[in-house]
């Protein structure tokens, strides 16, 4: 795909795209020209606000080669050895001026999906061996972005109040079983002077009073 073609499928100046293929962008599809400048040429915001998500480029259908057919769009899933996706919820979807954790996670993933896809296709076309390099560096950095993504996820979760960790948890659970036995330890040697040779009624008030002080106990432990 000329420099041209590419720089109006990206909404790009001819001198911009010039630049960024000097850099080491892909030229043979649209889709992984993004998928680069997703990773490496992210537009920088001003001083004082927020970036902002570039808008997706117009899909240009390339001319076919002298040799090779146009090649079919692939949508193919990662590969067998990479580490589940958590699932970030049933949540609608996030409008694209949002930059919370969930809507960078859901970048993340297009952007690995795009760059996997955009390396199969390579070695599929009998790409050059620098052709396959750049497309499996930006597959790998996507990965690495996602991994990271993920985790800012989950942190964003906990602070959130949506996750809890195992072991918060456990803790959580077990402080009132704490003050529990602790209460039922010194129970014996408490109650048997207090209570030997009483009235029942005595007998039945205090355990009243002993099992009200348990309860407040186990309530302020949780």
């Amino acid at each position: 795909m000329g420099i041209s073609e590419l720089g109006v499928a990206l909404g790009l100046d001819k001198s911009v795209v010039s630049r960024l293929v000097k850099k080491g962008m892909p030229t043979a599809s649209v889709s992984g020209a993004q998928a680069w400048r997703e990773i490496h040429a992210k537009p920088r915001a001003k001083r004082g606000q927020a970036g902002t998500t570039p808008p997706p480029p117009v899909e240009v259908k390339p001319r076919p080669a002298a040799r090779f057919p146009a090649a079919p769009t692939l949508v193919t899933p990662p590969p067998a050895d990479a580490p589940p996706t958590p699932d970030p919820g049933n949540h609608d979807e996030p409008a694209d001026e949002d930059n919370t954790p969930r809507q960078s996670l859901r970048r993340a993933r297009m952007a690995e999906k795009v760059g996997y896809n955009e390396l199969v296709l390579t070695k599929r076309n009998g790409g050059s061996i620098e052709d396959i390099r750049k497309a499996n560096q930006i597959y790998i950095t996507s990965r690495n972005n996602r991994h990271k993504a993920e985790r800012d996820f989950k942190e964003w979760q906990r602070d959130e109040g949506i996750l809890l960790f195992f072991d918060e948890a456990k803790d959580i659970a077990s402080r009132p079983h704490i003050a529990v036995k602790q209460m039922l330890e010194v129970m014996p040697k408490t109650l048997a002077t207090r209570l030997h040779g009483q009235p029942q009624k005595t007998i039945e008030k205090t355990l009243a009073e002993w099992s009200d002080t348990l309860t407040e106990i186990i309530r302020k432990a949780i």
